[in-house]
């Protein structure tokens, strides 16, 4: 992916930017998602917390594809729900 992020097609660039966050999303949400298959509900609300801080962090780049407001709505639902 790394290679990647400096290809001279501008779409090309940005489609390897957004799997970069993708990959990072994915490896929060499976954090949260491990805690909770042990009914962790702490190390959930912690680890969703990492995840809101990197993705509010990169919410300018990501707003077009990712909403963060939906995101974080049903994912407190589902922690609460555990």
């Amino acid at each position: 992916v790394e290679r990647n992020l400096n290809s001279p097609d501008k779409c090309h660039r940005e489609s390897w930017k957004i799997l970069t966050y993708h990959g990072n999303y994915c490896k929060g949400l499976s954090k949260i998602y491990f805690a909770l298959s042990r009914d962790d509900v702490e190390s959930a609300n912690k680890a969703f917390a990492e995840l809101i801080d990197y993705l509010s962090s990169v919410e300018l780049d990501i707003q077009l594809y990712f909403d963060l407001c939906l995101f974080s709505q049903r994912t407190k639902q589902i922690i609460a729900g555990k």
